[in-house]
Parts: C-alpha cells; sequence; structure tokens
C-alpha cells in the first residue's frame, strides 16, 4: 500500500512538475526552467518535455546568456527523434495537453531556424556563419542564403581589419 501511494505520489509530482516549465517561462524564469530540465535530463536523457523546454529556451533570444541556437540544435534533435519514435497512446496525449505535439515541434524548429540566424547575426564572425549553414541543412533557403551572404561580408570584413 505504501508503494502504491508512492508510486501516486511520485507520479502526480511529476506531472506538476511538467506544467510549471511553460508558467517558469511566462514568468521569466528561464534559468530556473533551464536547472529543472537538466535535472530531468539527468535522470532521463530522452525525456520528450525537458528536451522541448531545453530547445525552447536555448533559441529563446529571452534567455540571455542561456541563447545559444546552436545548442539548441543538440536538444532538438534529440526531441525529434524520441517523440518521431513515440508510439504510446496515453504519453502522447498527456504530452498534447502541455502541449507538445508534432506541430508545435515544427514551430519550434522554424523558431530555431531563425533565431540561430539572430545568434550568428550578434556574433558576426565568418566561423558562426559556416556553422549555422552546416548545423541548419534544413533551415529555409531565404535564411541560408542570407547567412550565406553575411559570412561573406564578415570574411570580407576580417581581411579589412588585417
Amino acid at each position: 500500500m505504501r508503494s502504491f501511494i508512492f508510486a501516486a505520489l511520485v507520479l502526480n509530482c511529476s506531472q506538476l512538475f511538467a506544467q510549471n516549465y511553460p508558467k517558469l517561462l511566462q514568468k521569466g524564469k528561464y534559468e530556473k526552467a533551464w536547472k529543472n530540465c537538466h535535472k530531468q535530463l539527468v535522470k532521463d536523457p530522452n525525456n520528450i518535455e525537458a528536451l522541448y523546454f531545453s530547445t525552447f529556451i536555448s533559441i529563446s533570444p529571452k534567455s540571455n546568456d542561456l541563447f545559444n541556437p546552436f545548442k539548441g540544435h543538440e536538444y532538438f534533435q534529440r526531441l525529434n527523434d524520441n517523440f518521431s519514435a513515440l508510439r504510446d497512446v496515453k504519453t502522447l496525449e498527456r504530452l498534447a495537453d502541455i502541449p507538445i505535439t508534432s506541430l508545435s515541434i515544427k514551430k519550434l524548429q522554424d523558431s530555431m531556424y531563425y533565431n540561430g540566424l539572430v545568434y550568428a547575426q550578434k556574433i558576426k564572425t565568418e566561423e558562426v556563419y559556416i556553422e549555422y549553414l552546416n548545423l541548419f541543412t534544413k533551415a529555409p533557403d531565404t535564411l541560408r542564403l542570407q547567412a550565406r551572404s553575411e559570412e561573406h561580408t564578415s570574411e570580407l570584413q576580417s581581411r579589412v581589419d588585417i
């Protein structure tokens, strides 16, 4: 009986914990949400909710020092792989309540591509544009062309500065 109560408590706490990510982010508490995500990822590296929100935080310019879409790409790859492999209907329904769905993951991916370019523009080095182009091979052509153009501009600028 005690183990049943404990299991029910743990299950309820984990569901409550997952629902706190959006609330923390709405309050601008990116650092706290980030720490919570990583606690979950230590326990379960394939935790879809933690991967989703780690990606979200990494690609959000509002996350300040945590803003790094290149790192977010790593989380996104794992998120996408795990979500694509998911077949359990109850888990999919629970994730949809958050909402984590194929549509929200696609929107997250689009934001990652766009904010990846914003990140590269912030750093403005030839190397960061090359990294953008190498990481985000499926980004829309307009973003990739802009990154390529800015890569050449930063390359020319570095030659002028020498």
